[in-house]
């Protein structure tokens, strides 16, 4: 039974697991080999399972020290409880111990080479050094570990950014008229929403919701959701593409509801029914029906 996944972070896999454990009470789960892989641990009673989810985050960290105030106004009209300024010193700590880290390491390739080279006395010298930039590079990377969970918390919480997205509008657009015509096609009244940016998900640039009128209710309900995600949703997974000129770019994700099988037919039941208890077919599935009109 897979438990609960605290977080991912970048890291190496030996020197970490104990300062996971430690500082997190659960257990380390999966990792890659060497320096920058990737390291997971559990705790309570469910594991995330992708490689890479660290790096593959909502908004790119270079984007979000540039753009602090957009991150913020993104927080605020959305509602979510981000503390932007922590995740930015996290995001410069992260860097400076990985730096430290990085440092420390080549110190001891360095100590290595030293050693093979030297006589007896100066090999007692360089294993006292080389114990003491151990004890420090172990404190530095445990630190990371630590500060990199927390980053990672945070950093799942970033909202979409508005961007220059033209070809997202177009097919924003697509995709809610596709949605329109089925339900002109199956003679359904209903009407278009465009939502409001507090009632849009985290990730959500733009998003329309459908609601198809239900008798019984005397009122529309909600049937189809249209939404617009910039490449908020394909940082996650990693999903990328190729300009013409060599640039690689995330694409952009769109989300929309074609028929949502309960919601439409409990729609069609009410809005067709008969005196007699019957059912007209809409004109446009009668085809796949024998032509039949009434079922």
């Amino acid at each position: 039974m897979p438990r609960h996944a605290v977080a991912w972070l970048w890291t190496d896999f030996e020197a970490h697991t104990d300062a996971v454990r430690r500082g997190y009470g659960g257990d380390v789960v999966g990792a890659g080999g060497g320096q920058g892989r990737l390291v997971a641990w559990r705790q309570g009673h469910r594991t995330w399972n992708q490689p890479g989810a660290l790096t593959r985050f909502m908004l790119d960290k270079r984007f979000i020290r540039e753009n602090p105030q957009a991150v913020k106004d993104a927080v605020a009209a959305k509602g979510i409880d981000l503390d932007v300024d922590e995740l930015l010193q996290l995001e410069r700590d992260t860097r400076k111990l990985q730096f430290e880290v990085d440092e420390a390491q080549g110190r001891r390739r360095g100590f290595a080479k030293q050693f093979a080279k030297a006589d007896e006395a100066r090999r007692a010298e360089l294993r006292v050094e080389q114990e003491e930039s151990d004890r420090q590079l172990k404190a530095s990377r445990e630190q990371l570990a630590q500060t990199g969970v927390r980053l990672a918390e945070l950093m799942l919480q970033t909202p979409n950014i508005a961007a220059d997205a033209e070809e997202s509008a177009r097919w924003h657009a697509e995709l809610l008229a596709t949605a329109e015509r089925i339900l002109a096609d199956l003679g359904l009244a209903y009407e278009v929403v465009e939502c409001s940016t507090g009632d849009m998900g985290a990730g959500k640039f733009r998003m329309n919701d459908i609601n198809t009128w239900f008798p019984s209710l005397e009122r529309y309900r909600e049937t189809h959701s249209c939404s617009t995600l910039h490449d908020w949703q394909a940082r996650r997974a990693n999903l990328r593409y190729r300009e013409a000129d060599g640039t690689i770019r995330f694409a952009h994700t769109l989300n929309n509801t074609a028929v949502a099988t309960p919601r439409l037919l409990a729609a069609l039941l009410e809005n067709f029914q008969t005196a007699d208890a019957q059912v007209r077919v809409p004109e446009v599935l009668r085809p796949y029906l024998g032509g039949r009109e009434l079922i």
